[in-house]
This record gives C-alpha cells, sequence and structure tokens, in this order.
C-alpha cells in the first residue's frame, strides 16, 4: 500500500521526542492546507526515482527559465537551513552553489 505525505508526517510527528498525543498530532495535521498537502504528494510522486543528475538538470532548466533567482534561492534556503540536519544543509549549500 503507498504511504501518502500525511501518513509519513503523522508517523513523523508521533517518532518525535516530545510525548505527543494521537490527538494534538491529528490537530498539528488539520492546520495543514489539504491542497498542499495534495501538492506535495503529486510532487514526491513526480521527482520519485530520479538521480541526483536529473534533478539538478531539472532545476537547472527552471532556473535558466526564470523560475527563480539568487534572492529566491536564499529565501528558502534561509528558511529550510534551520530544519536541516548539519549533513542536509550542506547538501542544500552545495546544490545552491552549483546552480
Amino acid at each position: 500500500m503507498k504511504r501518502s505525505i500525511r501518513d509519513r508526517m503523522q508517523e513523523e510527528l508521533a517518532s518525535e521526542q516530545l510525548p505527543l498525543e494521537p490527538a494534538q498530532i491529528n490537530d498539528l495535521l488539520g492546520q495543514v492546507d489539504p491542497n498542499a498537502f495534495g501538492a506535495m504528494q503529486n510532487a514526491v510522486e513526480h521527482y520519485s526515482g530520479r538521480s541526483d543528475n536529473e534533478l539538478m538538470q531539472e532545476l537547472r532548466q527552471y532556473r535558466s527559465a526564470g523560475a527563480f533567482d539568487d534572492k529566491a534561492l536564499q529565501d528558502v534556503a534561509a528558511r529550510l537551513a534551520p530544519m536541516l540536519t548539519p549533513e542536509q544543509q550542506q547538501r542544500l549549500f552545495s546544490v545552491i552553489q552549483q546552480l
């Protein structure tokens, strides 16, 4: 059975260090826009199974098409970095440098 993003988030929240009751987890998930979940699920399905090279090529195409610029990349990195492990942060900054 295919797991949805909502299922994965529920599992992540349940495994957090802070003790959350099932009702609290459902409350947190209930605050997320259902359309956002659908968009995230579509993105996961679209990019699943792609290699790093394929993903980088697509990012370069989006950038050359003007979908984002240096400022947008820096803004996204600044918002994401605090939520990432040091290894993930390093990977994020490496990808941004390659673009």
